[in-house]
């Protein structure tokens, strides 16, 4: 479970009792009123969100994510509702599965930070994922970053009551990415990536 508030040094630990853990992960976005090029986002991390969800529940992780239809609300009312569900579902780790924009030639994932304090369970769990990004790709990972390195707040990392990272394993507008998300086998590394290296940090927790 995590400790404290939002904004209290301790809002970002997790205490794990005996072999109990529970994840949640989504797909970013929502559809209603997007543009093209955040619905071909969508198309491409909800079949890695499936991936990622059936390998996590294999291994005997509590995991939930949110009922399909809602990413057929607006981008904002999706990421409410979303992060709503997370917390009411007491999750201990969250996670939203998005591609870049930017012509970018890297992959990152974010944790949540704010001045001097910063989520060390987020930062391990990016940390591990970028591992896995970095292994299944042909590209770069810049490793796992806190939202303030590109300067932004971001409502995932900044709303959940319990540690939440957002991946990025690549743009969706650098060629070389898209060739990659648009295979079949792409979806299932994407998915499998973010599954294999959330099971690595569960097996590490539950100590």
């Amino acid at each position: 479970m995590a400790l404290g508030g939002a904004c209290s040094p301790d809002a970002h630990r997790v205490v794990f009792k005996g072999d109990i853990m529970k994840i949640g992960i989504c797909a970013g976005h929502g559809r209603l009123g997007a543009v093209q090029t955040r619905i071909w986002e969508m198309d491409r991390c909800v079949p890695a969100l499936s991936q990622a969800f059936a390998m996590i529940k294999s291994a005997g992780i509590d995991v939930v994510t949110p009922n399909p239809s809602i990413y057929d609300l607006d981008n904002d009312d999706a990421l409410v509702k979303k992060v709503e569900f997370f917390n009411k579902e007491n999750c201990d780790l969250s996670v939203e599965i998005h591609i870049n924009a930017g012509k970018g030639n890297y992959s990152t994932c974010l944790y949540w930070d704010k001045g001097e304090k910063h989520s060390i369970v987020g930062k391990e769990v990016a940390t591990e994922i970028e591992k896995q990004f970095e292994s299944v790709t042909t590209w770069k990972s810049i490793g796992a970053k806190p939202q303030s390195y590109f300067g932004r707040g971001l409502y995932f990392l900044n709303k959940t009551n319990h540690p939440s990272v957002i991946t990025e394993i690549g743009f969706k507008d650098t060629q070389i990415h898209v060739d990659w998300l648009l295979r079949r086998s792409g979806d299932i590394l994407h998915g499998s990536s973010i599954a294999q290296a959330l099971i690595v940090y569960a097996q590490k927790g539950l100590r």
